[in-house]
């Protein structure tokens, strides 16, 4: 279904420019003064013993040797998730059943 509404126009004042300037105590800067404490995981970090299998980056498997170069970003956020989802399941902290 279509939304025939007309917009609502904005007024945006000619001294906009996008940016706040100042600072703000909820404006934190990961590392330096953020609230938020984390722990490592890992004292080695050495996160191959949670890795999964890789996943080939080949366009056509078996019909061309042409990688793809475009998905490195989402393949390695993947493989990051991969691992702590692992390495949370070997440490029993999230709860696998089998049905």
């Amino acid at each position: 279904m279509r939304n025939n509404k007309p917009y609502k126009k904005i007024e945006i004042p000619d001294s906009y420019s996008g940016v706040l300037h100042g600072r703000q105590k909820t404006d934190w800067i990961a590392g330096a003064n953020s609230p938020l404490k984390g722990e490592d995981l890992l004292e080695d970090g050495k996160w191959q013993d949670y890795s999964s299998k890789h996943e080939i980056q080949v366009y056509n498997s078996r019909l061309s040797n042409t990688y793809d170069t475009s998905l490195c970003t989402s393949y390695a956020i993947t493989d990051a998730v991969e691992h702590l989802s692992n390495y949370h399941k070997e440490q029993a902290n999230i709860p696998f059943f089998a049905y």
